[in-house]
């Protein structure tokens, strides 16, 4: 199966099960342990942080909506 059709079929799945694969596949291409580790490490800070109410979390839609314009101000 070439990667052309992977990706077709990728591209079919559910947008949950498509992000699991990216994550996946990203995983696979850190040849650096200590990188993984720190995103970890990342991750479990900034759970612990909304736990606490230290922080608030976002929805994705409100993230992406976040991103596109902070992306649309740059390009102006």
């Amino acid at each position: 199966m070439s990667s052309s059709e992977i990706l077709a079929a990728a591209l079919e799945l559910p947008e949950a099960e498509r992000e699991r694969l990216a994550i996946d596949i990203w995983n696979t291409l850190s040849s650096d342990r200590g990188v993984a580790e720190a995103w970890a490490h990342e991750i479990e800070r900034r759970v612990l942080a909304i736990e606490r109410g230290e922080v608030a979390s976002v929805g994705q839609e409100d993230a992406r909506s976040r991103i596109q314009e902070r992306l649309a101000v740059g390009r102006r």
